[in-house]
């Protein structure tokens, strides 16, 4: 997916002739997201219950970028309900998904 939005070789491309840097992540195991979580609401001086985090490293499954929209949400918008940010979360994947089919040429890929 990555190669065809990059579309990495092409002067068409509007990232044509940019460097190209690929980061890898990967799943944070149970103990590293609850630590992340601790780390990041302790810097942001935000209280959390323990029980709100193991909810949240249930539910997105350490995956980081997942586990920080999460944090996000609590922090900034004070939204302390997992499944509420889980559906939020889920809306932003989706409109993730349809806009790259949007711009694919064949209806194989919708």
């Amino acid at each position: 997916m990555l190669e065809i939005f990059v579309k990495r070789g092409d002067a068409g491309s509007p990232l044509f002739g940019r460097e190209i840097v690929e980061v890898a992540t990967r799943r944070l195991g149970r103990e590293e997201a609850v630590d992340f979580f601790e780390k990041g609401f302790s810097q942001l001086q935000t209280n959390i219950k323990r029980e709100q985090i193991e909810s949240a490293v249930d539910t997105f499954d350490g995956v980081i970028g997942w586990l920080t929209y999460f944090g996000h949400e609590y922090a900034v918008t004070g939204w302390s309900d997992v499944r509420r940010i889980l559906g939020e979360a889920i809306l932003v994947a989706k409109e993730e998904i349809n806009s790259f089919l949007s711009s694919r040429r064949s209806e194989r890929y919708t």
